[in-house]
């Protein structure tokens, strides 16, 4: 991990999904889009659902989040998860399905 990042981590009560360096977080808050830069002040916020991002080497990688809490410690950023996927493995297909079941349901 270089000098200027943080530890991003990401859990769900089945598994670690993803432990990396990040220059910045940013996180579907409840109250919001939020960001973190390495040195940000503690705090706790209650993550809603949606998209979440880091930026690592020059590259921003992309994950869903399914609610749950982002902890913030001032070098390292956890996020405990309902659920979440890496952007870059999700199956669209599946995704999809799951999809039209549910509009299915809300008809």
């Amino acid at each position: 991990m270089a000098e200027k990042e943080l530890l991003l981590e990401v859990v769900t009560p089945d598994r670690l999904v993803l432990s990396t360096g990040a220059e910045v977080v940013v996180c579907p808050g409840v109250e919001g889009q939020f960001g973190v830069l390495p040195g940000h002040i503690p705090f706790l916020s209650a993550l809603d659902i949606g998209e979440m991002y880091y930026k690592a080497g020059g590259k921003t990688e992309y994950l869903a989040v399914s609610g749950g809490f982002a902890e913030v410690t001032g070098e390292k950023v956890t996020i405990v998860a309902e659920s979440a996927e890496v952007g870059r493995e999700i199956d669209v297909e599946r995704a999809k399905r799951a999809l039209e079941r549910a509009e299915k349901r809300l008809a």
